[in-house]
Order: structure tokens, then sequence, then C-alpha cells
């Protein structure tokens, strides 16, 4: 009888992160350096905020493909509400209501209608780029407020304001998946829906809680990013799904849900960023590193390790 071995994907990832630094820091220029860490980190932040929202909707036993062309989405809103003179924090909170409502009815109408989320996040992720060329009129914006820019530059010591908004959201994030209610939902829900129906689990509303958080952490992100580069780009997810999906794939995800731990994802994550960053080191052409990474996507859902 075969088993799926993925109770260590933690300690094994781990494990590959910690040769890889090794291996970088011989053979990279520049990485025996202690900023080119913290700027590993800053560079995992983003990927990572955005695949912790994913893993809730995984662990429930859905995908959702639309994170691309919402983190583009919320960057190009929360500017444009910006520049009509609506001050940062209120064009933030409206950005993030506006995502919970996204992520919220894309969650019902998967579970009300028993769509397949993976055509229904595809179709909701090409209604959702169309929103956002009507919004920035086909242009990205440049210019942005020197608020948001601000924000976004902060630093504690070393420490970036993305990777702090990311330890935040790690810590958050482990809050609700083992010390509530809701997080043994979302596990309840992946392994068998029908029997945690039965066993009173309110299945509809885990649902939508799964997929508002996701694109909640979607629009955190999605700030994020655009503050840090300065415009709202039309495209600013367009590689997210692939290096989401590959985070959780690395860090021993099920895709078929009920399974999943944060610790593993943010290695998983800090992995590809570790990559990422030996690439540019090497000066490794571009359409390498989407070949590389595809690859590594490609063996980590696809690889069993099994035993007797």
């Amino acid at each position: 009888m075969k088993k799926t071995l993925r109770a260590d994907a933690g300690a094994y990832v781990a494990a590959a992160l910690f040769g890889l630094l090794l291996v970088c820091r011989a053979c990279v220029p520049g990485f025996h350096h202690v900023g080119m860490y913290f700027n590993i980190l800053t560079q995992a932040s983003i990927t990572g905020i955005l695949a912790i929202g994913m893993l809730f909707v995984l662990i429930c036993g859905d995908i959702d493909l639309s994170i691309g062309a919402q983190t583009s989405l919320y960057g190009v809103l929360c500017v444009y509400l910006m520049k009509q003179g609506i001050v940062l924090p209120v064009a933030m909170l409206l950005t993030m209501a506006c995502a919970l409502v996204i992520g919220g009815t894309l969650g019902w109408l998967i579970q009300t209608r028993r769509l397949n989320s993976m055509v229904a996040t595809i179709a909701a992720a090409v209604t959702l780029q169309g929103v956002t060329y009507i919004v920035a009129r086909g242009l990205p914006l440049f210019n942005i407020p020197g608020s948001l820019e601000r924000m976004v530059s902060a630093k504690i010591g070393r420490f970036s304001f993305c990777s702090l908004l990311f330890a935040g959201t790690v810590l958050l994030a482990g809050l609700i998946l083992h010390h509530t209610y809701w997080g043994k939902f979302f596990y309840a829900v992946g392994s068998d829906e029908s029997t945690a129906e039965r066993a009173g689990v309110p299945v509809r509303r885990t649902r939508v809680l799964a997929f508002a958080l996701c694109s909640l952490l979607c629009a955190c992100g999605a700030i994020a990013f655009t503050g840090r580069i300065g415009l709202a780009s039309l495209d600013a997810g367009g590689e997210s799904v692939l290096d989401v999906m590959t985070a959780a794939a690395l860090g021993g995800v099920g895709f078929q849900g009920g399974r999943g731990k944060i610790l593993p994802v943010v290695c998983a994550t800090l992995l590809l960023a570790t990559l990422s960053t030996a690439f540019i080191g090497l000066r490794t052409p571009y359409y390498y590193q989407n070949l590389i990474k595809g690859g590594i996507l490609f063996l980590a859902i696809s690889t069993k390790i099994t035993k007797s």
C-alpha cells in the first residue's frame, strides 16, 4: 500500500532553503553581505502574503486563480482613490472592504451554485482585469501619492515595512488556523465537506470566509507592492499565481483540501525569493527563470515519496 508523505514537508523545504543559501553564499556575488538576507525577506514578502491567503482557500479544497487579477485591481484602486483626494488610511480601508466583498461574493457563488472553483476564478480573473483597465483607463498610474511611498519605505531597524507586514500576516494566520474554531472548520470542509456539514460545520460561511481572507490579503499585498515599486501597474499580479502555487506545492499543501501548514509555505516562499535573487546575481535570462520555476512547480506537484 502506498502512502504520500507530506508531514515532513516543512523539514524538507527548510533543509532545501538552508542548502540553497550555502550554495549561493559560495557561488553568487554579494551573498556574503548581511543586507542581502534582509533584501530576500523583503522580496519574499508579497508572494508570501498572497500564498498565505491562498492557503486558506486550498485547505478548504478550492483554488483561487484570480489572485493575480485581484492584486492588479487593488493596487490601481487604492492609488485611484488617493488621486481623488481620499487620504491613505481611508483609501486602504475602502480597498480592503472592496476585497472582502469580491472574495466573499466569489466564495458564495462557488458554494451556492456548486461551481468549479478553478473555472469560476479564471472567469473572475478575466472580469477583474477588465475592471482594472476601466478604472485606470488603460494606463498604469504613475506619480503615486507620497504618503503611500513613505509608508512602504519605512523601516524598523533593518526590517522593511513589507517584511514586517509579512511577519504580522504569518502570526495572524497561524492564530486563525490553529487557535480558533474557524481554523478547524477550514480543515474539516477540505477533508470531507459532507461529513463536516453533518457535524454542524457552517460550510457556506467557512468557504465564504476563506475566499474573503484570500482577497483581503491580496489587497494588503497589492498596496504594499504598489508603494514599493512607485506605480500602480495593470499587471502587477501577472506572475503571482505561478509563484504562489509553487510555494504552496513546495510547502506540502494538499491540493485536494484538508492539509496545509503555514511555516512550510513561508520557507518555500523564502526559497523561491532566494532562487530569484541568485538568478539576478548570476544574470540569468528572464525566460530561463520562468522555465526553472515552472519545472519546480511541476516536480513539486508530481513527485511523491512513498512507502509500503
